[in-house]
């Protein structure tokens, strides 16, 4: 097996972990640890940067994360400087990002964000209460569901006329230039046409609005449609199951591993949360070891169900979602691991997904026009029926409005689809 080892790699495996630094006539960023926290102070300075300069504007913390990624890891200003015929800025651009994100430092990079990914969706967990979707009443059912269904019927409608205008000689193609695989119209109608209660609820938390009357509703409304597109999703598996008998298998394991981890979790999260509530004394805190079990039950949740095919997002979401909220379990989590989430390991997420954006290799804008144009048209589209169902219930063209826009919040989980859909090649 050793000659399969270069000695690149060899030499990455064997660097040591942190450098002596200048004085000893060494690199200071050569070594690992040195290199990821470079990484963690661009992330969390850009980030933090940006928030204080945009949040007069009210605009919600993603906004600035997002920006700050791309700042921080491309950095993207020097990209698009290549476009007035200025190479030297893109040379820049180029050495900046290998230098920052070498091959042994961005495993950890990823790996880091992941976790903090992962406990960000679980303190959203467990700041929503789940039985809202149940006391929602029929106005946020009906909002709910309508808001999820024709929106998503309207742009896989939509995709046929869409193809023969961007490609008008050849519509049986599977690959589009410029887009991608044609089954990027059933991903992003899906996307655009789910309002995911995690995404929500953060954004209105940052502005201020999740305990009012609409963000109530909002929230509620989320989680109908988050029913909905599972639903949705789950009989368009059986259905392509049906059509591939060779598929049966797969599909069962994937059933049987996703039951399992959701049975995992509905019995043993939930007791485990009222006997830590139990333990602790009356107006007291929780003990700080309770707290650091659960922090690493996270991270076990995480990689079981990534495994069993939950997801390494929504098994920490739903172990959430069974955390009672408030005093003195909820609060206590939300208290202590926030800022470890959101100050520090989001803002490295953030920092690893502007590494892989490269804006200035986008060489068809027509198809990205065309592209950005069908986004749009779901989002108007979820935005009227968003109207239309409120004023059924008689409710003011002020208030449905704002319902319908903050229907429409993207956030984390939206970056997570593109990503992925970039990873698995179905986004040229």
């Amino acid at each position: 097996m050793a000659q399969y080892i270069n000695r690149t790699s060899l030499h990455q495996l064997s660097s040591p972990a942190f450098s002596y630094g200048p004085f000893y006539h060494e690199d200071p960023i050569r070594d690992t640890t040195s290199l990821l926290l470079l990484q963690f102070t661009i992330a969390v300075i850009t980030s933090r940067f940006l928030y204080f300069l945009l949040s007069p504007l009210n605009q919600p913390r993603i906004v600035c994360d997002i920006m700050g990624g791309l700042m921080g890891g491309g950095p993207q200003v020097l990209r698009l400087l290549s476009y007035l015929r200025i190479p030297a800025m893109s040379q820049m651009a180029d050495s900046y990002r290998e230098t920052l994100f070498r091959d042994d430092v961005i495993s950890y990079t990823r790996l880091l964000s992941a976790y903090g990914m992962s406990v960000k969706f679980f303190l959203i967990g467990v700041k929503i209460d789940p039985t809202l979707a149940w006391r929602s009443g029929k106005k946020a059912a009906i909002l709910g569901f309508c808001s999820m269904v024709i929106p998503f019927l309207f742009l896989l409608a939509l995709q046929y006329p869409f193809m023969r205008m961007v490609q008008p000689k050849d519509n049986h193609k599977q690959y589009i230039d410029g887009i991608g695989d044609k089954s990027i119209f059933l991903n992003v109608a899906a996307t655009v046409a789910a309002s995911s209660p995690p995404v929500i609820a953060d954004v209105l938390t940052d502005l201020g609005l999740l305990n009012t009357e609409l963000g109530r509703i909002a929230i509620s409304a989320s989680m109908v449609n988050e029913i909905t597109r599972w639903l949705i999703f789950a009989v368009y598996k059986v259905i392509s199951t049906a059509k591939n008998r060779h598929s049966y298998p797969k599909a069962i394991k994937e059933v049987v591993g996703m039951g399992a981890c959701l049975i995992a979790l509905l019995s043993l999260v939930r007791p485990w949360a009222q006997w830590i509530v139990r333990q602790t004394p009356k107006g007291g805190r929780v003990a700080e070891w309770h707290v650091l079990v659960i922090l690493l039950a996270v991270l076990a949740m995480g990689s079981l169900g990534d495994a069993l095919g939950l997801g390494f997002l929504d098994a920490p979401m739903i172990m959430g979602l069974l955390v009672p909220d408030g005093p003195p379990l909820g609060m206590a989590l939300v208290e202590q691991l926030e800022l470890f989430s959101t100050e520090l390991l989001l803002p490295l997420f953030f920092l690893a997904v502007g590494y892989i954006t490269t804006i200035d290799r986008i060489v068809d804008f027509r198809m990205l026009g065309f592209m950005l144009l069908y986004i749009l048209a779901g989002h108007v589209v979820k935005t009227l029926v968003s109207l239309g169902a409120s004023f059924c219930y008689k409710t003011s063209i002020h208030k449905a409005a704002i319902l319908g826009l903050m229907l429409n919040f993207k956030g984390l989980v939206e970056l997570m689809v593109y990503l992925e859909m970039k990873g698995n090649k179905v986004i040229s």
